[in-house]
């Protein structure tokens, strides 16, 4: 009789000699409240994607990761809901979880902090160096933050004012092991790549120059100090939480060691958000390094700026931008969020989440560029031998070899990689009606939205009265007078639309100096037309001559001809100029648009006028809103110039006007 148990799951993966053996890591989302998109893409979904090409390059790699329960949050946390630590543990570990598995992040093992190894290890760390002299005792009144530098500090709970008090702490001696500190980071950092924004944290910290650090706090919640004076005290969950990595690999595998304390034969990959930097750089390692046992140092790290939220910053605190659960609602299909993501990695600035963004990278990139490429290139695979390949791909000889294949953690840059070779995919359109609607969903916070969805419930109670009183009562032909001619002015506001901007792609074929003007070009631009139109523009200061030839640009081809100095110019070339107007660079579409193909604006539609005449100032009103963003993307207000190729940039000037 066959066994309806499950099968076992596999043996957990261990170190094999003579693969690479890759451990990947990401920071430890604390506990106390739902992810939100900054902060996937900033940890978990990087370093899932890290783990996802080496488990296809054939690499053995192990990648943990878990929930960071201890300290002062969380005690806090349990107080406002009334509930114990371990019970805001449980809760919002099941919901990170959920999260991540919605997100198809594929951890080895996502454990938590608050485990018997954690305890065990953080402990026998302790002792370790303890015994090696680099633990001090010392009286504090501060810690990571001075608690006497607050101005009129208050609980955030009983909001009452702190007492000062004075007791005694443990305190690691970051500048005796300075050294070896140093030592290790010249070293790693060259030899690992680490990503420049950890270079630059890592380096201020230094020639800031290193200070005792208190590796105690006066808490419950916590792994307790295994000393009688201190055993009303635990440890930091700075201290604590980096050991987290050590002791979910430990509920992992009981030969965590193997792991861990194998640095010939492991190589660690760590990723974070870049205000975890110093953590990871300075006072792990240190920790590890004071131990004086052979650990597994970190390699290589990748670091993330910030990911904004549309005008503002993404904020756990106040509950404001897209989080974990809110994506999933959406009704957004994951592979999207994950590509948009990826997408947005803020790995040397700070970029920006906008609602009309992912519509138009879904649009313009997954299902025009990217899903036809991959039907074209699958039916040729299927073809028989000598057309297509018979359905089996040949090895990729040298592939090992090849200088791309170092650059192993830039990401985004992987990705765009990726999704220009489907560059020459032939589009098919697809639209989403609700993007709009998801981006007044997820205004405000958490907590506004919550209370706006009781006002807009009441205010639909009231609607539905009145509609019923109207219809019952009926109206005077007066009023109704009156509402016809206001709802035509509002019908006419209605109609200044982006969309009524004839922007095209155009292709300079020739460009010379304007005969009678030292400051203006002549242009002859193909816009698909049957013949160039004459453009006058005055970027002669601004950039060269021979960079004006057989180059591609955004060009509004429907304001009314105007003569400058003796010559008709037919159009106007876009350009982006910086806030003194000392520099000025040409908005460009993506290098694979067509020519002549119209700029489209998401969520925008209709036909543009046939002339933009002086006297409706439409051209003026929506020149206002014209500008590149911080990614460098040319917008109307916060919505990309979009082409079937992709979105229209310009190469530095963030921020800027364009005209």
């Amino acid at each position: 009789m066959a066994s309806s148990s499950s099968p076992p799951p596999p043996p957990p993966k261990l170190p094999i000699p003579g693969r690479r053996n890759i451990l990947i890591t990401s920071a430890l989302p604390y506990v106390n409240n739902v992810p939100h998109l900054g902060n996937i893409i900033g940890c978990v979904l990087s370093a899932d994607v890290f783990a996802r090409y080496c488990r296809l390059r054939g690499y053995n790699a192990l990648y943990i990761c878990g929930t960071d329960e201890y300290g002062t949050a969380t005690e806090t946390k349990a107080m406002e809901e009334n509930c114990s630590p371990k019970e805001i543990c449980d809760k919002y570990h099941a919901i990170h979880d959920e999260v991540y598995k919605w997100f198809d992040i594929k951890f080895d093992k996502f454990g938590r902090t608050s485990s018997p190894q954690q305890t065990e290890i953080c402990q026998a760390i302790f002792h370790k160096l303890m015994k090696n002299n680099w633990l001090t005792e010392n009286t504090c009144s501060s810690h990571m933050l001075n608690p006497t530098e607050l101005i009129d500090p208050k609980c955030k709970v009983c909001k009452n004012t702190p007492r000062i008090r004075e007791t005694d702490h443990l305190f690691l001696e970051l500048t005796l092991l300075k050294e070896k500190l140093v030592d290790y980071i010249n070293d790693t950092s060259v030899a690992g790549m680490w990503s420049q924004n950890a270079i630059q944290a890592t380096n201020a910290w230094l020639k800031e120059g290193l200070k005792p650090r208190c590796i105690t706090r006066d808490l419950k919640w916590g792994v307790p100090v295994p000393m009688e004076k201190y055993k009303d005290k635990v440890f930091y969950v700075w201290f604590d939480a980096p050991i987290g990595y050590v002791s979910i690999t430990a509920s992992y595998t009981p030969e965590w060691e193997k792991w861990w304390k194998n640095p010939d034969n492991v190589e660690l990959f760590q990723f974070m958000g870049k205000d975890n930097v110093p953590f990871h750089t300075i006072m792990f390692p240190s920790t590890l390094l004071g131990t004086g046992e052979n650990w597994t140092m970190m390699k290589t790290i990748s670091v993330t700026e910030y990911l904004n939220y549309e005008a503002g910053k993404f904020s756990k605190s106040k509950g404001i931008g897209v989080f974990g659960n809110d994506a999933k609602d959406t009704n957004i299909p994951p592979e999207v969020w994950r590509y948009y993501l990826l997408m947005s990695r803020p790995e040397a600035s700070d970029t920006l989440f906008t609602w009309t963004d992912l519509q138009a990278k879904l649009n313009s990139e997954l299902l025009n560029n990217l899903g036809n490429f991959i039907n074209r290139v699958l039916s040729f695979i299927a073809k028989p031998a000598g057309a297509g390949y018979d359905s089996i791909i040949p090895d990729a000889l040298g592939a090992e070899s090849h200088p791309l294949t170092s650059e192993l953690v830039k990401l985004k840059q992987g990705l765009k990689s990726a999704m220009g070779i489907s560059s020459d995919g032939n589009a098919y359109l697809q639209k989403d009606e609700n993007v709009s609607e998801h981006r007044k969903k997820y205004a405000g916070s958490q907590a506004e939205r919550s209370s706006q969805e009781v006002a807009d419930a009441e205010a639909m109670k009231i609607s539905n009265q009145l509609k019923s009183t109207i219809l019952s009562e009926g109206g005077s032909k007066k009023e109704q007078k009156k509402q016809s001619g206001s709802s035509k002015c509002k019908a006419a506001e209605a109609e200044v639309s982006v969309a009524k901007l004839d922007i095209r792609v155009g292709l300079i074929r020739k460009a010379e100096k304007h005969p009678d003007a030292d400051s203006l070009y002549v242009e002859e631009i193909d816009v698909g037309e049957e013949a160039p139109r004459t453009v006058v523009s005055g970027l002669v200061k601004y950039i060269p001559l021979e960079e004006m030839q057989n180059r591609k640009v955004c060009v509004l081809c429907n304001l009314k001809p105007v003569a400058m100095r003796g010559v008709k110019s037919h159009a106007m070339v876009l350009a982006a100029s910086s806030d003194d107007h000392t520099k000025v660079e040409l908005v460009e579409p993506p290098a694979d648009a067509a020519v002549g193909e119209r700029v489209t604006f998401a969520g925008y539609s209709g036909e543009p006028e046939t002339s933009l005449s002086g006297k409706s100032k439409v051209w003026e009103k929506l020149a206002a809103d014209l500008h590149s963003n911080g990614e460098l993307v040319a917008c109307y207000k916060d919505v990309p110039f979009t082409t079937s190729a992709g979105v229209c940039k310009v190469k530095t000037i963030a921020n800027a006007e364009i005209r």
